[in-house]
């Protein structure tokens, strides 16, 4: 139990550190939900605050959106999408549809939260935002605090690629440990294509994607920085 709470709690810091650099000091991030976006493979996380709703994508040129409360002319939710529900919402400078995936008891749980402290925090909503309109007229919409978000069970379709993505994922990542002493960085690009594979069906392994990213970057900026510092003349040339 103690080394799960610890992937726990590092988890939790890797993905709430997509938003601390937007914060104001005395500002903390009270929830925080996966994101993807309708018709994409483009995913994120959406975090609230007590001011704001921070949205941020994931990818190497990630982009962040965030919107204050009283910016909010109009959201809604509705439950009717194949992988959990949509939140609309809108603004003078600013028109999202998210949709808030809900494929687990946990995501699920984590998503009702979100929104019920949504409609707590956001503006009663005056109008229907733009984004919903050209979407299903006879879709339900729902802007206030009687939400429920159930969890979206996967078609046999989707079961059994989750099995096929698991076992070659997971091949992969043994066959690159079993290689670790043959000569050269195969094992580590192995075990890479095998955590892309399972990072399509699990979010643990998107996380760890994440973390790795990330540590390649700071060790690439570590680098450069490094190989600059190295070629600036010494004192006396």
């Amino acid at each position: 139990m103690g080394f799960l709470h610890w992937v726990h709690e590092r988890r939790e810091k890797l993905i709430l550190g997509n938003a601390y650099h937007l914060l104001d000091e005395d500002e903390d991030i009270v929830h925080w939900v996966r994101i993807s976006q309708p018709g994409t493979r483009r995913q994120g996380f959406a975090f609230m605050t007590p001011r704001q709703v921070i949205v941020h994508w994931n990818g190497r040129s990630s982009e962040n959106t965030n919107f204050f409360w009283s910016d909010v002319k109009g959201w809604a939710v509705s439950v009717r999408s194949q992988r959990g529900c949509l939140l609309a919402a809108q603004g003078d400078d600013f028109d999202l549809l998210l949709e808030l995936p809900a494929d687990t008891h946990a995501t699920a749980h984590r998503v009702n939260d979100f929104l019920r402290r949504f409609a707590r925090l956001a503006p009663s909503s005056g109008s229907r935002p733009d984004s919903v309109q050209s979407r299903d007229k006879n879709a339900e919409w729902i802007s206030d605090g009687e939400i429920e978000v159930s969890r979206v069970s996967r078609s046999p379709v989707e079961l059994a690629r989750r099995i096929v993505v698991t076992c070659i994922g997971v091949a992969l990542i043994i066959t690159g440990i079993l290689i670790i002493p043959l000569p050269g960085p195969w094992s580590f690009f192995v075990n890479l294509g095998g955590l892309a594979v399972l990072a399509s069906e699990y979010d643990w392994a998107k996380d760890a994607q994440m973390w790795v990213r990330k540590k390649y970057e700071q060790a690439k900026e570590k680098i450069q920085k490094r190989r600059a510092a190295g070629s600036q003349p010494g004192p006396g040339r």
